[in-house]
Parts: structure tokens; C-alpha cells; sequence
């Protein structure tokens, strides 16, 4: 009995490792491209407000 337990949740924490590898992975590749995203959205939208507040 103890040793599948253990067994089991040996092989759990090597899952949980696994998916918090892929969210790492994800965040370390997706972020950047979001953040370059957002920053662009940001400057068009100062910009825009220059544009307002000088005319």
C-alpha cells in the first residue's frame, strides 16, 4: 500500500513539475510579445493625446 502511494505521488510532482515548466516556458515566450503589444497601444495613445492637447 505505502509503497504505490508513494509511487503516485512521486509521479504527481514530476506532472506539477512538468506544467509549471510549460507555464514558464509560455510566460517566458508570450510576455514579450504582449508587453511589446501593450507598449505600442500606449505610445499611439499618447500620441493621440499630444495630437488633442496641441490642437
Amino acid at each position: 500500500m505505502n509503497t504505490t502511494l508513494f509511487s503516485f505521488l512521486g509521479f504527481v510532482n514530476i506532472f506539477i513539475i512538468i506544467l509549471a515548466v510549460v507555464a514558464l516556458v509560455t510566460i517566458v515566450y508570450v510576455l514579450p510579445k504582449q508587453l511589446r503589444k501593450i507598449s505600442q497601444q500606449l505610445n499611439d495613445l499618447i500620441e493621440v493625446t499630444k495630437k488633442n492637447v496641441n490642437s
